[in-house]
């Protein structure tokens, strides 16, 4: 019988894939973010925030009428904040962190090296 909590080893192939799958998910969390503050804020958003932290910040501050009239919108909110915040620090830690990658490529097992920032 096999552990069920033991980690599957991964190629090469599938570490740079997942990789790439985080990097293009953000890419686009970042321009409907931008998106979404120009809505909020008639367009000033290309003068304001320039990092991830800084638009998801400028995004929350913006809400604030909103959770005024309708406090349900609070809760919301403070939820996608902490798991956009969450997902951010886990992309930061892969854009900046990440220094390598070693597998054999015909699908070996494969690890990654962090280097903390």
């Amino acid at each position: 019988m096999q552990d069920e909590t033991a980690i599957n080893p991964v190629t090469f192939v599938e570490m740079q894939a997942s990789v790439g799958s985080i990097l293009f998910l953000w890419s686009s969390i970042e321009r409907e973010i931008t998106k979404r503050v120009e809505e909020l804020d008639d367009g000033k958003s290309r003068n304001g925030a320039h990092t991830l932290a800084q638009k998801i910040a400028r995004w929350e501050s913006l809400q604030a009428s909103i959770c005024a009239e309708r406090p349900e919108h609070q809760d919301l909110l403070k939820e996608v904040h902490t798991r956009l915040v969450m997902a951010l620090e886990l992309r930061n830690r892969i854009t900046h962190g990440l220094i390598g990658i070693t597998a054999d490529p015909f699908g070996n097992r494969g690890t990654h090296i962090w280097r903390r920032n």
